[in-house]
């Protein structure tokens, strides 16, 4: 062999190695890294969770096609950072969806059951103030009732709430009923604005037989930019609707 052959099969040796040691990068694994990445916009809305599922299943299948033609294939540890992001993400976003929602539930239920102790303590001024748009909102204190005595219109508004049936019978049983949430069957949010429909259950005594009915109430609840708070009002309250 000639000198020049002896030197060209020294420098083609290497490079069949190297190409001997070549291993693909499974497409699968990348399709599910990059899916695992955007599993993040499942936190925005629940129809967007099927990201996050999505992105676990094409890392399984990117794993298991790995180790189908390993050592041929690589990608694994991207298969598995886009796993465990799908994971995170996927776990993560309906516990926060299902938590704001019952954080909301037990705002609102707090403010109604405010109106209703209102009504129970003889005070439907302060009642009709939770029903009133929070920006023009009087302040709940001892002056209240002088801004409907002094004001022939707010009087006249006072007095309509007043003739409202479920008001009215509120107000006669005062102390008497007892107030009890039944569960929400409205509750939606749109551009900041939290609505929600709860159902309650009113239970008072009448000579030995307890008696009940049922009371819807609306309320909703909007982020005042400026003062950097959210506040409640009561848009709707409907019965009663007797059960027993």
């Amino acid at each position: 062999m000639s000198k020049y052959d002896e030197v060209q099969a020294n420098e083609d040796t290497p490079a069949a190695d190297e190409l001997g040691d070549y291993r693909a990068i499974s497409a699968l694994a990348v399709a599910g890294l990059v899916l695992g990445i955007a599993s993040v916009v499942a936190l925005v809305h629940p129809l967007l969770w099927v990201v996050p599922a999505a992105a676990v299943a094409v890392n399984l299948a990117a794993l298991g096609r790995i180790e189908r033609f390993a050592p041929s294939l690589s990608g694994r540890k991207a298969a598995l950072c886009g796993l465990v992001a799908a994971l995170l993400f996927g776990v993560g976003a309906p516990t926060q969806w299902f938590s704001r929602r019952w954080l909301v539930r037990r705002d609102a239920d707090q403010f109604v059951r405010v109106w209703f102790d209102y009504l129970a303590q003889d005070q439907p001024h302060f009642a009709h103030q939770l029903t009133v748009d929070p920006l023009y909102r009087q302040p709940l204190d001892e002056k209240l009732w002088n801004h409907y005595r002094g004001s022939r219109a707010e009087h006249a508004v006072l007095e309509r709430f007043v003739r409202v049936p479920l008001v009215r019978s509120l107000l006669a049983l005062g102390p008497k009923a007892s107030v009890r949430y039944l569960g929400t069957e409205m509750q939606a949010t749109d551009r900041g604005r939290e609505a929600l429909l709860n159902l309650y259950a009113v239970t008072f005594n009448e000579g030995a037989r307890s008696r009940s009915f049922l009371v819807r109430i609306g309320v909703q609840r909007v982020w005042d930019v400026k003062a950097g708070v959210s506040r409640w009002q009561l848009i709707k309250a409907i019965g009663p609707e007797k059960t027993t």
